[in-house]
């Protein structure tokens, strides 16, 4: 219930960003916001919970005058209606749906090594072909997924590394009965 409403303000913060030609700065605002909540532990606090001291109502007024209007209103319709919980979802919503509105898919990309600048535009040409969408990669490593990928959108997921195709030919094996002629079958 909370996922849809959060959903919900984001799509009438990114509405009326799109109706008032202010997505670019509401976008700009979202980031900013988003990375002070992960940075400034106070203005979380006061965020999250409007009963925090002076210092936490210091930093929104400080927050108040570097974000754009549409979204120091929406926040002020956000906490006047106690959803303030929902805010990192929100945020987070308005990202996705801004990109939507613009054409863009946000795509994540873990490899176990970086890489390279030629294989990284070849691949999100390769995925904005597939999805009819500009696509924006966020490349991410893990050296644990051994090699191949693991490619997020959204809520789907493909993956492709070596570690989980490891995993499945485990799984396969195991599920054999010992001395089963699987290995002897499937040998060429």
């Amino acid at each position: 219930m909370a996922d849809e409403a959060a959903w919900a303000y984001a799509r009438a913060i990114v509405d009326l960003a799109v109706r008032r030609e202010t997505l670019d700065e509401v976008e700009d605002g979202v980031r900013a916001l988003a990375a002070a909540l992960r940075t400034d532990p106070e203005l979380h606090r006061y965020l999250l919970s409007p009963i925090a001291g002076r210092r936490a109502r210091a930093a929104a007024a400080r927050l108040d005058a570097v974000l754009p209007p549409d979204l120091v209103d929406a926040l002020g319709v956000i906490m006047a209606h106690s959803r303030q919980a929902w805010l990192p979802d929100i945020l987070a919503a308005v990202a996705d749906l801004a990109d939507a509105a613009r054409g863009r898919v946000r795509v994540q990309v873990t490899t176990a090594s970086a890489l390279e600048t030629g294989a990284r535009a070849r691949l999100a040409e390769e995925l904005a072909r597939h999805m009819r969408a500009e696509v924006v990669l966020d490349s991410r490593v893990d050296p644990a997924i051994v090699g191949g990928m693991i490619i997020r959108c959204g809520d789907k997921v493909v993956d492709g590394s070596v570690k989980e195709r490891l995993a499945v030919l485990k799984r396969r094996l195991m599920a054999q009965p010992v001395g089963s002629d699987y290995c002897h079958e499937n040998q060429s």
